[in-house]
């Protein structure tokens, strides 16, 4: 009994936590917990993930995700993000060649990323109930290249690549 009531209020206190940075950034309600300082240049995308890396993950790598996300040189997510459907191949190839430095320079940074299965947590099996509905869920209706609505070419579900 004494162990539950213990569990209980600390999880009652990271709850009171999360509400005061969520007040003290001015962040919205639905950021996840430890990215309210950076929940500016969070996408509605980025929110997802980062919510579903939050159950796989431990605080160490999670605590990379922030870093990387604070990270104002990287500034390719609102491009992205604003990218039309219709956006020409230059354009498009550019924004590319920027994600992809970005990428390169994390996946250095931040070992872990070459081979995230390892780093997840014990309890961190990728399952539906996990993941809350599957991943054809975490997806932005209007991304550029979708071949339809949520999805990427050639997919069926809406999943990522």
């Amino acid at each position: 009994m004494d162990a539950e009531l213990k569990k209980s209020i600390e999880r009652l206190q990271e709850a009171r936590a999360h509400i005061a940075a969520i007040l003290s950034h001015r962040a919205p309600a639905d950021v996840p917990a430890g990215f309210e300082a950076v929940a500016s240049r969070l996408s509605e995308n980025d929110t997802a993930v980062i919510h579903l890396m939050s159950r796989l993950y431990d605080e160490e790598e999670l605590a990379d995700v922030r870093r990387m996300t604070a990270d104002e040189s990287d500034d390719t997510g609102p491009d992205l993000d604003g990218l039309p459907a219709d956006a020409d191949e230059q354009t498009r190839q550019e924004l590319a060649g920027r994600i992809a430095v970005v990428l390169a320079r994390n996946l250095t940074e931040y070992p872990w990323m070459n081979n995230p299965a390892a780093a997840r947590t014990a309890s961190g099996h990728l399952t539906a109930e996990k993941v809350g509905g599957g991943p054809g869920r975490v997806v932005q209706p209007r991304t550029a290249g979708c071949d339809h609505a949520g999805g990427y070419p050639g997919s069926r579900t809406g999943a990522g690549p």
